[in-house]
């Protein structure tokens, strides 16, 4: 095939092309803006940055993948996510090898392992950064809850309502009313 040279920005679907763009398309409805069909097994766009960086977004079959440095890091298929799998069994399925024992660092809450972050950037107390549990109409959250600078509790509700917290000087303490008033406490002074 022949190859065409072209120094100008391109338009598709406008005759004003962004100046930040080479190739700037627009779609006149809802159909297809830009289809890539490979002729193989695979069809993709590669992303690279001073032809050094190897990037892309491809697809092979029900597969859609994001690759970096020319490895897949993340792919998506009918069965759900994966991020360090080919083949997720979850929705979300993150995998990784990682031999770290311990938390080290700890600076911007950077501490040296793999695993998932979820992060509030609030500085208000009793804030909270959590996981959502849900089986039907029931609700079960997990959270992690400001209350001081470089200090939290974890908690556990159902249903909205704290049924138990374990803060940072190693104190559980367990609710059994909906109002979290009426608690037990156990652990390091717990009076």
């Amino acid at each position: 095939g022949g190859k065409i040279g072209i120094s100008a920005n391109v338009g598709i679907g406008t005759n004003s092309p962004s100046s930040g763009a080479k190739l700037h398309v627009i779609g006149s409805d809802s159909n297809n803006i830009l289809k890539v069909q490979g002729g193989g097994g695979t069809a993709g766009i590669q992303i690279t940055r001073n032809g050094t960086d190897f990037n892309n977004i491809s697809t092979t079959g029900a597969n859609l993948i994001f690759g970096t440095g020319g490895s897949t890091r993340m792919l998506l298929n009918n069965t759900g996510l994966g991020i360090g799998t080919s083949s997720p069994y979850y929705k979300t399925d993150i995998r990784f090898a990682n031999t770290d024992t311990s938390f080290s660092g700890g600076s911007n809450g950077n501490w040296g392992s793999n695993g998932l972050r979820i992060e509030n950037t609030s500085d208000t107390n009793g804030t909270m950064s959590a996981i959502h549990l849900r089986n039907e109409f029931a609700d079960i959250h997990i959270a992690g809850i400001r209350t001081g600078t470089n200090t939290s509790s974890l908690g556990i509700f159902f249903e909205g309502n704290a049924r138990m917290k374990l803060d940072d000087n190693s104190r559980i303490s367990l609710s059994n009313n909906d109002a979290g008033t009426s608690n037990t406490v156990f652990g390091k002074n717990a009076g």
